[in-house]
């Protein structure tokens, strides 16, 4: 009988919150700080092939935007939470790739949801 080691990742996100109304009220005001933890785990999960190590990014990039909370709504400070936004994401995602420390789950990172390859693919 095989027991697979159960191995797990905390997605931890810290997203800045400023309201557009703060913003334009006071400039002295205080953001709002939230920070949300979702665990992956991967211990179903052999990471020396680059199907698994696919597999993991996606469940990474799903916490990922889950840590970070719903997409921002148009409207006044549209383009300044989306950024922060993304960039939440962006470091969750970096810093669960960084903690599992494995070269394919890099490799495929690397292709797919690092900022380099989100910007080559919107050339």
């Amino acid at each position: 009988m095989s027991h697979s080691k159960s191995r797990s990742i905390g997605i931890f996100a810290s997203l800045l919150i400023t309201t557009a109304v703060q913003v334009a009220a006071a400039k002295d005001i205080k953001p709002v700080v939230v920070a949300n933890q979702v665990r992956v785990y991967y211990g179903d999960l052999r990471l020396q092939s680059p199907l698994a190590a696919d597999l993991l990014i996606a469940r990474i990039a799903r916490a990922a935007k889950q840590a970070c909370g719903s997409r921002p709504a148009l409207g006044p400070g549209y383009y300044v939470m989306r950024k922060r936004y993304t960039a939440c994401i962006e470091h969750a995602a970096h810093d669960a790739v960084t903690t599992v420390n494995q070269p394919l789950v890099t490799a495929a990172y690397e292709r797919r949801l690092s900022p380099s390859a989100a910007r080559l693919a919107t050339r």
